[in-house]
């Protein structure tokens, strides 16, 4: 999924009462964030989305949309991902990065993920580039 979209979900999916809503800097809300998504995400009926994934919702318009702007769709969500308060969000202080939010809830996922990561990467760089297990293991541990 790319960013622009997971980062969507990210912010659709998070609790109306969680406090990353009440006690945000840039007084980003669940509000600010409906506001944002209804001027930059036109294509997809975000209200389908308590009994549809974001990603059919997003097949359904491209299949409905094929050959007349199937990847509008795509444009839209790159859009919100640049609106000005969402950047606010994921470039100024790390505690207001949806993606660390994220990233905090799904701690077990993320770490087995980095782990995987860490080990492919070992091996690629050994067996791939020569570069020594002991090296690699000092730098990664």
């Amino acid at each position: 999924m790319p960013p622009d979209q997971l980062l969507f979900e990210i912010l659709y999916n998070l609790d109306d009462s969680d406090s990353y809503w009440r006690e945000n800097i840039y007084r980003f809300n669940k509000s600010v964030f409906y506001k944002i998504v209804k001027e930059t995400i036109t294509g997809i009926d975000i209200e389908r989305l308590s009994t549809n994934t974001l990603q059919e919702l997003i097949d359904e318009y491209r299949a409905k949309n094929k050959g007349k702007n199937g990847d509008k769709i795509r444009e839209q969500f790159k859009n919100f991902y640049k609106h000005e308060v969402i950047q606010n969000c994921i470039l100024g202080p790390i505690k207001w990065n949806p993606f660390v939010i994220w990233r905090e809830a799904n701690s077990i996922a993320t770490t087995n993920f980095e782990q995987e990561f860490i080990k492919t990467l070992k091996y690629v760089l050994n067996r791939g580039y020569n570069v020594d297990m002991s090296t690699l293991n000092d730098y990664f541990d």
